[in-house]
């Protein structure tokens, strides 16, 4: 009977983050490229808005590395820390 490791039911709650973050990431480029075409076929500049859209995609890509890493992290601490179980039972 194998023992869970304490904490384990947080590693369900990373994945689900880091999905999001991803479909955030998609969604204000869409808003980006959007805003983009639009100033480009009216000849028009940018919408006020647009480089707080610009300002939010480079905080998510730098949470989303941030929290890559911490998983990264954080699964190498625990490999180091768990003693290995025997391959022969």
């Amino acid at each position: 009977m194998g023992l869970r490791p304490c904490g384990s039911g947080i590693w369900a709650v990373f994945p689900a983050a880091g999905f999001a973050f991803a479909l955030g990431l998609l969604w204000i480029a869409k808003l980006i490229i959007d805003g983009i075409v639009r100033a480009v076929s009216t000849h028009q500049p940018v919408q006020p808005g647009f480089w707080w859209l610009v300002a939010a995609e480079f905080g998510l890509a730098v949470l989303s590395s941030v929290l890559s890493r911490t998983i990264d992290y954080l699964d190498a601490l625990l490999a180091t820390s768990t003693p290995a179980t025997s391959a022969s039972r």
